[in-house]
């Protein structure tokens, strides 16, 4: 049975956030404001410092001010006491990966306005529940560039996200992007309330085909591949919800992108069931397992594709090392 991915403890927004109070109300923060959207991101991102031990910064008072999410004027707002400091950590965050973000002038704050309108009115037209559902987590969007950048964010600035400038006319894939980062910023909302908020990855031994070049193989580890599963996962989910009303979807691209993020995200789903509980929590598997139904069967796959899929995760080189018992 498909789930409904808008209901839950892993769907609903007002359940996710009650779930995950306990996070925020252990470093102070009062229950009605670690029960809502309205934690700012760097409230969030200086209590996952402490959390991991790398901090004992107090947050500032004034950035426990609400912040309003969830909506294109929220995520476009910069009044905030806490917004010049998560302008200038997102900038340092972008800058370590090679693209930036742009000045937030007139003139890129309207390209940015109309790219999120777009996007968001199709995501409202196609997964109107699932959308409602998730872009509660979203409190604040910055427009970047440099590179072929679509999108970004970090689990540790949860709410915060960056969309690329050459979004701007492709609202197809303008949508693609704000629901990524949407889910990624929902799912580090869950695991807020998980014992583990973050987890221990393993070296990078996971063959992911589709970064595969003529020069090398990317290799991910058992972390990254939880955070991109469940944005496949959904990914996936949107696109069989288009193709039902696409009037050629080979024609604009819809059975390509189906094809590809249902294929991602059961390769990914497959791999991380047979992890064990040191490397993949109880916690997080069951997500991986609530998901993996409403993955689409992946179209016209061929034997190759297929056997893809049934891959045993310890047949990659690097498995036995990776994968050793710890303690």
């Amino acid at each position: 049975m498909t789930p409904n991915l808008a209901t839950g403890p892993y769907g609903n927004a007002e359940e996710i956030a009650r779930n995950s109070a306990s996070f925020f109300t252990g470093f102070g923060l009062s229950e009605e404001l670690a029960a809502s959207h309205a934690v700012h991101p760097m409230v969030d991102h200086i209590l996952c410092e402490r959390w991991a031990g790398g901090s004992t910064s107090a947050v500032p008072v004034d950035y426990l001010t609400p912040v309003e999410s969830g909506r294109v004027d929220a995520w476009l707002s910069r009044d905030h006491p806490a917004d010049k400091a998560l302008e200038g950590k997102l900038g340092a965050l972008a800058a370590g990966e090679r693209y930036h973000t742009l000045p937030d002038d007139e003139k890129n704050r309207s390209v940015l306005v109309a790219l999120l309108e777009r996007a968001n009115a199709r995501l409202e037209e196609a997964v109107p529940e699932l959308w409602e559902e998730t872009r509660p987590f979203v409190s604040r969007v910055f427009l970047a560039g440099g590179g072929k950048i679509l999108g970004g964010s970090w689990d540790h600035v949860a709410g915060a996200m960056l969309v690329g400038e050459q979004l701007r006319d492709d609202r197809e894939a303008a949508a693609e992007s704000l629901l990524h980062e949407a889910v990624h910023a929902k799912t580090y909302r869950i695991v807020r309330g998980f014992r583990k908020v973050f987890i221990e990855s393993t070296p990078e031994f996971i063959d992911i085909p589709w970064w595969r070049t003529e020069e090398s193989s990317r290799l991910w580890g058992t972390e990254r591949a939880f955070a991109a599963y469940t944005v496949y996962a959904h990914l996936g989910y949107y696109y069989g919800q288009v193709m039902r009303t696409s009037a050629d979807p080979e024609r604009d691209g819809t059975l390509r992108s189906l094809q590809q993020t249902s294929f991602r995200a059961r390769y990914l789903g497959n791999l991380l069931l047979q992890l064990d509980d040191h490397w993949l929590d109880p916690e997080r598997r069951d997500v991986v397992r609530w998901l993996l139904p409403a993955i689409p069967a992946p179209p016209l796959l061929n034997s190759e594709g297929e056997q893809a899929l049934r891959l045993d995760i310890r047949s990659f080189p690097g498995a036995a090392e990776a994968l050793r018992p710890v303690g």
